[in-house]
């Protein structure tokens, strides 16, 4: 049988005053010391990193660059939402260059100083506009739309259950003068413009 401890009136009646207290604070500290679970990423800023990821596997032309020193320029199409998925991007290394991010705007930005060329859902004027535009210019163009890679456009990020594939039009890539590697291949749908 536990031994059997006297505790006088006084200290009984603040020992559940104290222990409320205690858990409390205990509850506050964890609460404040706990990281908040990070925000899901949105879809668009899915295809930013997987456009990102892709563009590691493919080398352009040294003569797409001015300098040794020139950024990786990605440009993007559509509103401001469209640009705050690709803001991460700005500065990473990509390459060994630096990556720009700049927002197109009909023709104020020549798309041939990009490196690559995003072009959303409700782009899809700009976006056949640019693929006669780039073509044999060295720039990655990128479509969200099922059939932008059989357009002539070079790659397709397409979100099917929930999840962002792609499809890759080789014989565009290989006109623009981009190199991409097999191992890339293996993982994309191929395609070729009708």
């Amino acid at each position: 049988m536990p031994p059997r401890v006297r505790i006088s009136n006084g200290v009984a009646r603040a020992l559940p005053f104290r222990f409320a207290v205690l858990c409390i604070a205990l509850l506050a500290t964890l609460t404040a010391v706990s990281p908040a679970a990070p925000p899901l990423a949105s879809e668009r800023e899915v295809k930013a990193a997987m456009l990102y990821r892709v563009a590691k596997f493919i080398d352009w032309p040294d003569s797409a660059f001015p300098t040794s020193s020139s950024p990786f320029v990605i440009c993007v199409a559509g509103d401001e939402t469209v640009l705050r998925a690709f803001d991460p991007l700005n500065g990473r290394a990509l390459n060994g260059r630096s990556v720009a991010v700049r927002r197109v705007r009909g023709d104020a930005f020549d798309l041939r100083q990009c490196h690559a060329a995003y072009f959303p859902r409700d782009a899809v004027g700009d976006s056949d506009y640019a693929i006669g535009k780039l073509q044999g210019s060295p720039v990655l163009t990128v479509g969200e739309v099922e059939d932008f890679a059989y357009r002539g456009g070079i790659l397709a990020l397409v979100t099917r259950d929930a999840k962002v594939q792609f499809a890759f039009n080789l014989p565009a890539s290989k006109q623009a003068g981009l190199k991409v590697s097999a191992q890339l291949l293996q993982l994309a749908t191929l395609v070729s413009a009708p």
